[in-house]
């Protein structure tokens, strides 16, 4: 596990001063890898992710951003979740729990475009059953097109909007409970075990002489 947030037993905040991580350049990188949660990028003084410049097809995935190692509680980055900027071609998700910052969840401005956005829990706890919202936007959208957002996000429990678009009323304004699609069954409580039958007490057998 990968952790620039706070100590393996999450008891003192170590992020870093400014973000998380940054990609500026290249291609094809990823952050995260393929086993949910085994990354944590919370805790820092800026972004947890900035992407930016000439970087292109990064995939960001199976990370908590702005959440505590366990996904149900904030530990939050000073900025967004998810900063891309200037860079375009990139994929947020599958798989992320971004929520608990200080400003929004996910931010593309100039140049980020053709951006996927799918698979991620945004303003959630890890199993989207109870708000951990970002204190801005779920999604924000502020200048490029050619984005796609969705499908399978959960975008709920944000301070203002689940998605911003670029010009325009939101699309979703901010709710108070967490909304949850059909990608996301909600998790089942198991039955209890059934009990032995109850069997009628014995009744007293009297011989006649």
């Amino acid at each position: 596990q990968v952790s620039i947030a706070e100590d393996p037993l999450a008891t003192v905040v170590l992020g870093n001063g400014t973000n998380g991580v940054v990609v500026s350049a290249g291609s094809d990188n990823v952050i995260g890898s393929a086993t949910f949660g085994d990354t944590l990028l919370s805790g820092n003084g800026g972004d947890g992710v900035a992407i930016t410049g000439s970087a292109t097809g990064t995939v960001v995935q199976g990370c908590y951003i702005g959440t505590s190692v366990s996904g149900m509680t904030a530990l939050p980055n000073d900025g967004q979740g998810v900063d891309i900027g200037g860079a375009a071609g990139n994929t947020v998700g599958p798989a992320n729990v971004i929520s608990g910052n200080l400003q929004s969840g996910v931010l593309l401005i100039s140049g980020a475009t053709g951006t996927t956005v799918a698979g991620n829990f945004v303003g959630t706890n890890v199993i989207g059953t109870a708000a951990v919202g970002n204190a801005l936007n779920g999604i924000i959208v502020s200048g490029p097109n050619g984005n796609t957002n969705g499908p399978s996000n959960l975008l709920s429990g944000n301070g203002t909007n689940r998605v911003r678009p670029p010009s325009g009323p939101p699309r979703h304004p901010a709710q108070a409970h967490p909304l949850r699609p059909a990608a996301f069954p909600t998790p089942s409580t198991p039955a209890p075990p059934p009990r032995a039958p109850v069997q009628p007490p014995a009744t007293a057998q009297h011989r006649r002489g």
